[in-house]
């Protein structure tokens, strides 16, 4: 409860899923708090880098293993003006 920032009172007031609810939106600012420490040093590490002049880049010295949710999230031709429309249209129901 405490970790969560939760009184005992408003933790007896909560039902199952309004506590569930409570706990996944603390884990998830958990796990961003997480992963934005390591982003941090892996941006750090790309502005050394370069300074020893090897060929590798930060992510394949450091990669993390949310990285390829990252790939998975955005298409690979990245966002094109085409591809907004072709999603309007499928939203539209055209």
């Amino acid at each position: 409860m405490g970790c969560v920032g939760m009184s005992r009172s408003d933790f007896e007031r909560c039902t199952p899923s309004e506590f569930t609810a409570i706990y996944r939106q603390w884990n998830e600012l958990e796990t961003r708090r997480y992963r934005d420490g390591w982003e941090q040093v892996r941006t750090l590490a790309g502005f050394i880098l370069p300074m020893f002049n090897t060929r590798k880049t930060v992510s394949d010295l450091l990669p993390f293993p949310w990285d390829s949710e990252k790939e998975n999230a955005v298409p690979k031709g990245g966002s094109t003006p085409e591809a907004f429309r072709n999603i309007l249209k499928q939203v539209s129901g055209e």
